[in-house]
């Protein structure tokens, strides 16, 4: 089993109703996994974070251990204690 830690910024995190997430996880699990089961778990809060093929729109900013992943880092497996950021795109002027 490894434990993650998950933090919500800005609206991700209001339509949620939660800031900081610890998951479980049993096995490899990869990032894009892992946010895929978060939008699941929480639905309104990921509608426009993912797309439709599940991959992760441009609106998510993500954060692994206090690194920006890039899109071709996705598949990156998760160990245990690491720290992702899940930053939504914030418009506004």
């Amino acid at each position: 089993m490894i434990r993650v830690t998950f933090h919500f910024y800005n609206i991700l995190a209001d339509t949620a109703g939660i800031r900081t997430l610890e998951k479980e996880f049993g096995g490899i699990t990869h990032l894009i996994d892992a946010v895929q089961l978060l939008s699941s778990e929480y639905p309104s809060a990921f509608k426009a974070m993912l797309l439709a093929d599940g991959s992760i729109s441009n609106y998510l900013k993500i954060f692994l251990n206090g690194q920006l992943i890039q899109e071709n880092d996705f598949q990156i497996p998760l160990a245990n204690g690491d720290v992702i950021l899940l930053f939504p795109a914030v418009s506004g002027g």
